[in-house]
């Protein structure tokens, strides 16, 4: 049911609320809350004058999990990404107690001094609207409510836990068994409350709440929630375990399951990165396959939910380096690969392009590859001596699936070529039978053809000094110039190309020659990576814009032979919070922009105002891998 506007609460302030003058919505609104309504996003509100103001303060992770217990760990974790983008790298230590993570919170500092309230009062708050998102707040204060009263509530929500149990069946998520309880109990519990519900929890015993598959379940005391949900009278377990997002992976036609997505998950943490970056390596381009929204949001929600239980379980100590080594160098391939398959839905027009020997070769190896990886996460790796001739076979393994892979895009490319020009035989005459060339934008003038690659490259490119990172994991191919890798961060990082840049090498400074050069410099277009002997843990560094001085570290991290005749786009893996916007003044710019988004629109003095409002909308967490595929497919 929704409850009519009116039904009322009480909410007991905490002492950590009182001395920092705030109030932390997390469950202590259910089961008023809308469904679409986020806690954090409700309007909060005196019965006169303007609603609570937010604002966004650090906690550590095990101050604010008393607030979301009834959510539960899993749950908790996705909405504190949600409020803050930020809060991914925090948690990705695995959700440790003494991780810190910013929350919003509701300003009350005025009101507790005005209304006298205490920690161990109330906040007895009453629904505004029937849709579950204006709440009105009057002070309650505890020595108000009579012990005799109390007791009569604690009876009544008795009488509303065992009807709600008995309409039910089974157990259920805290909100839903909070609603049926609130429903089934005497009207005068929503009317009149003497206690909050979390004082019912905890001082009642009637109660109790279990996670079971990844959620919460909530019922009463004294049985096993998992016997309840698994016995056969019961419904079917819940698709947020590891077995149903499998097969909602497999219904949706995508090239990989739960084992490894635990497995992208457990890597991302190993590389000190989060639960976000490693859906992105799984899920990247998914949104151009044509399937339906709701469901892809559906499925990613799912996919989310079980990544953060598998990053809460996951423990830096039990894992074994070099296991984590060679995890980490089969998901390079493995990511490069789904990849690849999602762009192939552009030349495959019928399942038998697919039949030929190259496939099944690749399909071979990546079936090898993807049961290597679930083993190890198993902890069925081979035997140390094993373990170190497998490793020394990996580049041979990527250049053999790179091979493939080229062969495969190639005979699928002359494919759809040749029915190009049987449909149209008139374009086919004009262009003279030749293949049409991909646009790339190279400058005019300039070495506009490409020899061959010797090599693929794989970058870790980030901007020097600034924490959190704003990094990318970026694939070139040797045959790009220095002037190509230009194109290319400014096209990773999304800046605009409005601005002098250099590249610095093994003492040697490249970029555009001018008269006015305060240093010679190469000429940038007359370099291609394949000349510079990089090899692993080679390092080229990019200054992009001489008055912000941008400093960009680009890191060798892998490379991979390539294949004779081998045209592959750049391409980025991985990436990681928006770069600065242009021109705010470098680093110490980028600082006070940031402090000035962090302040509460109230509390701005003029300067900061004026910053805000200049930056025209920036998020520092906004990022779309997506877009920045495309731009790099151009290059």
């Amino acid at each position: 049911m929704r409850f009519s506007p009116g039904s009322r609460l009480l909410v007991k302030i905490t002492p950590l609320e009182r001395e920092r003058g705030i109030f932390i919505s997390g469950h202590r609104f259910e089961p008023y809350r809308g469904p679409e309504i986020a806690p954090w996003d409700i309007a909060l509100a005196p019965e006169e004058g303007k609603a609570f103001a937010s604002r966004s303060i650090p906690f550590s992770l095990k101050n604010v999990a008393i607030y979301f217990t009834f959510f539960g760990k899993t749950v908790m974790l996705s909405m504190l990404i949600e409020q803050e983008r930020s809060n991914a790298k925090a948690l990705s230590s695995a959700g440790a107690s003494d991780a810190l993570v910013r929350l919003r919170v509701f300003d009350l500092k005025a009101f507790y001094a005005e209304s006298g309230l205490a920690a161990g009062d109330y906040l007895d708050i009453e629904l505004a609207d029937p849709e579950g998102s204006r709440f009105l707040v009057r002070p309650r204060k505890a020595a108000s409510i009579a012990p005799e009263r109390r007791k009569a509530w604690f009876a009544a929500m008795d009488e509303g836990v065992e009807a709600a149990m008995r309409g039910l069946g089974r157990p259920v998520e805290p909100s839903s068994f909070m609603e049926a309880t609130f429903e089934s109990a005497p009207a005068w519990v929503r009317e009149e409350p003497a206690a909050a519900f979390s004082e019912y929890f905890n001082d009642g015993k009637a109660l109790q709440a279990e996670e079971f598959g990844g959620r919460v379940f909530m019922w009463g005391s004294g049985v096993s929630i998992p016997e309840l949900l698994m016995s056969a009278d019961a419904p079917a377990r819940s698709r947020d375990d590891e077995d149903g997002l499998s097969r909602d992976l497999a219904a949706l036609g995508f090239a990989l399951d739960a084992d490894e997505i635990a497995a992208f998950v457990r890597d991302a943490l190993w590389r000190g990165e989060g639960v976000e970056e490693a859906l992105a390596r799984c899920f990247i381009g998914a949104s151009e396959l044509g399937l339906p929204k709701k469901k892809l949001d559906t499925l990613l929600d799912e996919a989310r939910a079980f990544a953060h239980g598998v990053a809460a379980a996951w423990d830096r100590s039990a894992e074994n380096p070099d296991v984590a080594r060679i995890r980490s160098a089969l998901l390079d391939i493995y990511a490069l690969f789904l990849v690849w398959m999602r762009r192939m839905g552009n030349l495959v027009s019928s399942p038998s392009d697919l039949d030929t020997e190259e496939f099944s070769l690749l399909s071979t190896a990546m079936k090898g590859v993807c049961e290597f990886i679930v083993n190890l996460g198993k902890g069925q790796s081979p035997e140390p001596g094993n373990l170190s001739g497998f490793e020394k076979q990996l580049p041979s393994l990527g250049e053999m699936i790179g091979e493939l892979m080229a062969a495969i895009e190639g005979t699928l490319a002359g494919k759809s070529r040749r029915r190009r020009a049987s449909a149209s035989p008139s374009a086919s005459k004009a262009r003279g039978g030749a293949k049409s060339p991909a646009k790339a934008r190279t400058p005019k003038g300039k070495r506009a053809s490409r020899p061959s690659s010797q090599k693929l490259y794989t970058f870790e490119a980030r901007l020097a000094d600034i924490e959190p990172p704003i990094r990318r994991r970026l694939v070139v191919p040797g045959n790009r110039s220095l002037a190509e890798l230009h194109t290319i961060l400014q096209d990773a990082f999304g800046w605009t190309d409005s601005h002098l840049h250099l590249f610095r090498f093994r003492d040697k400074a490249f970029g555009l020659p001018s008269p006015d050069d305060y240093e010679p410099l190469i000429d940038e277009h007359e370099v291609r990576l394949d000349e510079l002997s990089l090899r692993v843990r080679s390092k080229i560094e990019y200054v992009y814009d001489y008055g912000d001085d941008w400093e960009h570290e680009l890191v060798v991290v892998a490379t991979r032979k390539a294949t004779p005749g081998e045209d592959v786009a750049p391409s980025c893996l991985e990436a990681e919070r928006a770069s600065p916007p242009e021109d705010c003044g470098g680093f110490p710019g980028y600082e006070e922009l940031l402090e000035a988004l962090a302040t509460p629109e109230d509390e701005r003095d003029e300067d900061e105002s004026s910053l805000v409002e200049w930056a025209g909308g920036w998020d520092a967490e906004s990022l779309d891998l997506l877009a920045i595929n495309k731009a790099l497919g151009k290059d």
